[in-house]
C-alpha cells in the first residue's frame, strides 16, 4: 500500500551549533531548505525548530518540517534527498 503524505521531516542541515538560538540563523536555515526542496514542487510551508535530546551533553540540533502542496512531490523529495550530502553533511529526509 502506498503512503500518501505532504510533510517531510529533515535533519542534518544545520552548520553552526553555536547559532541555534539565533532567530536570524533559523531564518537562514529556512531559506537554505527552500532552495534545496523548491525544485521538487510547490512548498506550502517550512517549520524549523530545535530538537530536544534526552541524552546528556548531546549536541544541539535542528529539525525541519517541509510541507509540499502535492504528495507526489513530497515522496519524490524523500526518495531523492534522503542521505544526500549538502555542505559536507548527510541529510536525513523522511
Amino acid at each position: 500500500m502506498r503512503r500518501i503524505f505532504n510533510n517531510v521531516i529533515v535533519k542534518g542541515f544545520q552548520q553552526d551549533e553555536a547559532k541555534i538560538d539565533d532567530p536570524a540563523y533559523i531564518e537562514d536555515r529556512k531559506t537554505y531548505l527552500t532552495k534545496i526542496f523548491e525544485p521538487f514542487g510547490k512548498l506550502q510551508s517550512i517549520f524549523v525548530q530545535k530538537a530536544n535530546s534526552r541524552k546528556l551533553n548531546a549536541p544541539k540540533t535542528l529539525l525541519a518540517f517541509v510541507c509540499f502542496a502535492n504528495p507526489d512531490t513530497a515522496a519524490k523529495a524523500v526518495l531523492e534527498m534522503n542521505e544526500k550530502e549538502f555542505d559536507e553533511k548527510k541529510l536525513y529526509v523522511a
